[in-house]
């Protein structure tokens, strides 16, 4: 009997196992009709000479065909720094110039606003390095913001080709050295996930929504999931999250920790042609996201998953039974029987029934 059960056992995680991974393929499968893939092409064309330090920048999307959105730069790119050094590569004494995309690509000459908001954006890998500028940064604010804006000789940008190319200039007397930053569009509130989370979900990148999901998908499939909406933790959750158990319901507070912003796009500005291959939404086909097999499919799943934990539940009280009957009669006199009082829900609860069992079982 014990060897039979245990090939059963044996076939029904096989088959759970088998159903989840089809399960996921038919989602991924299903999921790559929304994405689509654009190339974002940058030319640069910058030199210095005795009157100071030339940038240009050219830009253009490689639209593929499998939509008919075509896009733009500012479509794709949120806003671009130019970082600039007075002396030489190796100085730190930099000031960021704010190039932020409006809708009519209109240019912002302010130099020195919102800095605050410029670290937020910014990747959390960096905020060490913009710690240490932050005393230079307060300098270049105490100082008289004219002496800066007479610096830069003339700022420009158009738009030409049909508005699919967008360009600018910038002119400066006495910077040598640039670095151009590239911050992403990111609409849907997309996350880069910390190493230990993202070997854990095996996932780089997700919403915080999404990230919810993924992560009940885990806790049902290695059943560390109760009833109670409880999480009994693993030891590579507990090295994660730092608890033994907790709620389901913290666990958006838990994965905050663990949620970063996405990394920016940092090029050295040098001539050339750059190519940026990004994955967007294909905001021409909207196929259904719950596809009638894949509903069919979950169901089954479900029922599956629900029919495991009654077979488990009935196996556990014949378990417990055939261990000790009489012991196992005096509990369900004392806790489970209906008739003898009518029990509100903290009794029901399988803690307090246990606790109870144990003051009355001597007196049985």
């Amino acid at each position: 009997m014990t060897s039979r059960y245990e090939n059963l056992k044996k076939v029904e995680n096989q088959i759970n196992d088998l159903c989840l991974l089809k399960r996921l393929k038919i989602e991924a499968e299903h999921r790559k009709r929304i994405k689509c893939t654009k190339t974002l092409r940058l030319y640069i064309n910058s030199y210095s000479d005795s009157d100071g330090f030339f940038f240009r920048l050219d830009s253009r999307v490689l639209n593929d065909f499998k939509n008919n959105r075509e896009m733009k730069l500012s479509d794709l790119i949120e806003r671009i720094y130019l970082i600039r050094s007075f002396k030489d590569q190796e100085d730190e004494f930099k000031i960021e110039d704010d190039l932020k995309f409006k809708d009519e690509f209109k240019f912002e000459d302010d130099l020195y606003k919102d800095q605050d908001d410029q670290r937020d954006s910014s990747n959390k890998d960096q905020e060490k390095i913009e710690d240490q500028d932050k005393i230079e940064y307060q300098e270049l604010h105490d100082l008289n913001s004219n002496e800066y804006n007479n610096d830069v000789d003339d700022i420009c940008e158009w738009m030409m080709q049909g508005d699919d190319v967008e360009s600018f200039e910038f002119r400066s007397k006495n910077a040598k050295f640039f670095k151009l930053v590239l911050v992403l569009n990111n609409s849907r509130d997309i996350m880069k996930l910390s190493p230990s989370l993202s070997s854990l979900l095996q996932v780089s990148t997700c919403s915080k929504p999404n990230l919810l999901g993924l992560f009940y998908k885990y806790a049902i499939k290695n059943n560390l999931l109760d009833k109670d909406s409880l999480v009994t933790c693993t030891e590579e959750l507990r090295n994660i999250f730092k608890v033994d158990s907790f709620k389901f319901t913290d666990l958006p507070e838990l994965v905050d920790d663990h949620l970063y912003p996405l990394d920016n796009i940092e090029i050295l500005v040098q001539d050339g042609c750059y190519d940026i291959i990004l994955e967007v939404d294909d905001l021409f086909q909207h196929p259904k996201v719950h596809h009638k097999d894949v509903y069919n499919l979950e169901r089954r799943i479900d029922t599956t998953f629900e029919i495991k934990n009654n077979l488990e539940k009935r196996r556990r009280i014949l378990e417990d039974f055939s261990f000790n009957p009489l012991n196992f009669i005096n509990k369900w006199i004392s806790v489970d029987l209906e008739e003898f009082s009518n029990k509100t829900g903290v009794f029901r609860d399988e803690r307090v029934q246990n606790i109870m069992y144990e003051l009355l079982k001597d007196v049985l």
